[in-house]
């Protein structure tokens, strides 16, 4: 099931967590952040409307979600994954508050694993290089670059990391992705 909606609106991540329980039936075994917004900009060309949207998406929405589905979580022993960005560990010029946000996140998952350990919980951040996704191709567009989706990860490849991660027995905490450029 899809459900689209403007992670923005309090009322919509309410909804949200609440479809979600009713799936579950109180419990949840895993739950997995992936939006992202990123709107490159130098700082002092940085808008508030670009700040305020890259901050909602990539952390106020992760952690109202989370909050609101942690008992379902702590119920089933889940597992809460954050899709981060390897801009985290590779910080460059134009992107300030797109890595900001997501160093927030970051900081937010380790504070997160540090609550909800002790209850059987599991925190993971996977920071995943360059995929091919509608947002990479804008990125590769606006750097002027050949969009070759093929020399990319997947999507699928992503979310098989994720699948393994949480078969595993151990904590996996941090993954950093990298495609091969095999093609």
């Amino acid at each position: 099931m899809v459900v689209a909606g403007n992670l923005s609106d309090t009322e919509f991540l309410s909804a949200l967590s609440t479809q979600a329980l009713g799936f579950g039936g109180g419990s949840l075994d895993l739950l997995v952040h992936s939006a992202g917004q990123h709107e490159p900009a130098a700082v002092e060309a940085t808008t508030a409307q670009s700040f305020d949207a890259a901050i909602t998406t990539n952390l106020r929405a992760p952690t109202l979600l989370t909050a609101a589905l942690l008992p379902a979580l702590r119920a089933a022993h889940g597992m809460v994954v954050f899709l981060n960005s390897s801009i985290v560990h590779y910080p460059r010029g134009g992107v300030a508050v797109y890595a900001a946000s997501k160093a927030g996140l970051r900081t937010f998952a380790d504070c997160l694993r540090a609550e909800v350990s002790g209850h059987g919980i599991r925190v993971l951040s996977i920071y995943p290089g360059r995929t091919a996704t509608p947002m990479q191709r804008e990125r590769y567009e606006a750097e002027g670059l050949e969009y070759r989706p093929e020399r990319l990860m997947q999507p699928e490849d992503v979310a098989e990391a994720v699948l393994a991660a949480f078969a595993s027995r151990a904590e996996v905490t941090e993954l950093s992705l990298r495609p091969t450029n095999k093609s």
